[in-house]
């Protein structure tokens, strides 16, 4: 794929991802961007709605509690499962040889992302769908670094292929993703290793955990804080 400094990495927008998931749950296009309710749908159809979010899902409260005064609303999250990286010259346009990132999603990825929304978990409305991809994602030269990748700015991110697909449909489905690693008792720095997830995301999946009672405190050893999964 070819790079020209003033149109960017071929002919993709930032929205591809977006797109072709809006695809992948209704080819039909004229089923998508649907007003609705004061806002707009990225799927809807026969009374359910598609909602594509990469991220922030705290951003789409308001919008989801009026769609679900009235439908069945599915918040669709594409997780990379592999990502291809290629260093892009912003002077040259010449770029690197392709290599595979060490990061890798996984479906627990949702985890982080569920308390901005934990208030309908437990509505029978609402459901959520993981869709791991692989992505090459473009990153321009820019950094402030040495090697000029330290502070890079992201060009591009572009899926490639769409992968397996996780159904959440009710409050227990969820529970599938508690790390079966984790020891009893385990203390949050290891639910951090566990799922991979550190700061913010990991404050949110420990609180997505505990709201939905699949871990509770466990007593405390020195400063840390106990936990312990609890059985079905």
């Amino acid at each position: 794929m070819s790079y020209d400094p003033e149109k960017g990495i071929g002919t993709y927008t930032e929205g591809e991802t977006h797109a072709e998931l809006k695809a992948r749950f209704e080819p039909d296009p004229s089923y998508h961007e649907v007003k609705c309710r004061g806002y707009v749908a990225d799927v809807m159809r026969d009374g359910k709605i598609y909602e594509i979010q990469t991220r922030g899902f705290y951003t789409m409260k308001d919008k989801l509690a009026s769609f679900l005064e009235e439908y069945d609303v599915t918040v669709v999250y594409p997780v990379i499962r592999e990502k291809t990286l290629i260093w892009v010259d912003p002077l040259t346009g010449e770029t690197s040889k392709p290599r595979k990132s060490s990061k890798h999603g996984r479906p627990s990825d949702l985890l982080g992302e569920l308390y901005g929304v934990a208030d309908f978990l437990g509505n029978e409305k609402f459901h959520t769908r993981v869709v791991l991809c692989d992505s090459v994602e473009y990153r321009l030269l820019d950094g402030w670094s040495r090697d000029r990748k330290k502070g890079s700015s992201r060009q591009k991110l572009l899926p490639l292929v769409f992968a397996e697909e996780y159904a959440f449909d009710r409050p227990e489905d969820y529970r599938s993703l508690v790390p079966s690693s984790l020891p009893d008792p385990f203390t949050r720095k290891e639910l951090s290793k566990a799922l991979r997830l550190t700061g913010r995301g990991l404050y949110s999946a420990q609180r997505v955990l505990l709201r939905l009672g699949f871990i509770e405190e466990a007593g405390k050893k020195g400063n840390a804080i106990l936990y312990r999964v609890v059985s079905e």
